[in-house]
């Protein structure tokens, strides 16, 4: 009897770990959030809240994601890497920290 080679085939989708840690996903320059990235990156965050939020002794603002928000954001965006959603996170929280300081004065 013949074999269909072609019919058992899979077709390799690389994981978004395996980009990131490839060569070519290392060498790629960090594109800045579309839009529609950052609209469901907000729903996310309200979505799955944040866990933590304290005030550190020199007055800066710590925010915790919490175990697993940032992979849980990370999936409903589909094209951003966890550690990409909590730099994200990060920078996002300081605009703000930034913005009601401003708002206080």
């Amino acid at each position: 009897p013949s074999v269909d080679l072609f019919a058992t085939a899979t077709v390799h989708r690389p994981t978004m770990h395996q980009f990131c840690h490839s060569k070519k996903g290392r060498d790629k320059k960090p594109s800045p959030w579309s839009n529609e990235e950052q609209e469901i990156f907000l729903s996310g965050l309200v979505r799955y809240g944040c866990e933590k939020t304290k005030l550190g002794e020199n007055g800066r603002v710590f925010v915790g994601l919490g175990p697993g928000v940032a992979r849980m954001i990370s999936a409903m965006i589909g094209t951003r890497s966890p550690s990409q959603v909590r730099s994200h996170a990060q920078k996002h929280f300081q605009r703000l920290s930034r913005q009601q300081g401003l708002d206080d004065s």
